[in-house]
């Protein structure tokens, strides 16, 4: 480059316009300490929320873990049954884990609900139209209704289990131990 160049005006209409402080010292200062000051309060609001939020979901958490460790009992197989999404749910609507997490817990409780509420009545239906009764037993229930027509049952917290009582024709879900003791 040529040194006489480099100093040249530049050739745009458009100059730079130069910021001019304030002529007071005294309104620079106050408006200086003014915004300092509303940064700071919301700066550490939002640390504090932060903290208050993220000790919450992790309350939340806790206690689904537990409730599904205790809640070991019979219940009819319906939304809510499965595991996956379990530890997605809780928390507050404004922590921002919340507006990550509540998307997959409601894909999550979206597939349980088509499996059970749609899928299942579905091909019972289809099943008592062509046979003209509801499977008599749990093994013909799971070959029939959910093999045949590949429905996919939602993962279940350890130490439950699907079983079709036929005298209700329904699917629940039972706690292992209460196996031998089908009917809750």
């Amino acid at each position: 480059m040529n040194p006489s160049t480099m100093h040249r005006k530049p050739t745009n209409t458009f100059q730079a316009t130069k910021i001019i402080p304030a002529k007071h010292p005294l309104v620079c200062g106050v408006f200086g300490c003014t915004l300092l000051t509303i940064c700071l309060q919301i700066g550490c609001k939002n640390e504090e929320l932060a903290r208050e939020e993220q000790a919450a979901q992790q309350a939340a958490e806790k206690a689904v873990a537990e409730a599904g460790k205790e809640n070991l009992q019979a219940q009819k197989a319906g939304v809510g049954v499965g595991s996956k999404g379990r530890s997605l749910e809780g928390g507050s609507e404004n922590n921002p884990a919340t507006l990550i997490s509540g998307p997959a817990a409601a894909l999550f409780r979206t597939k349980e609900k088509i499996a059970f509420e749609i899928q299942i009545p579905q091909a019972m239906n289809l099943y008592m139209a062509e046979k003209g009764r509801a499977p008599r037993n749990h093994d013909e229930f799971m070959r029939d209704i959910i093999e045949f027509n590949r429905i996919p049952l939602p993962k279940l917290p350890e130490g439950m289990l699907y079983r079709y009582l036929p005298d209700k024709a329904e699917l629940w879900v039972i706690p292992e131990k209460d196996l031998g003791n089908q009917n809750p």
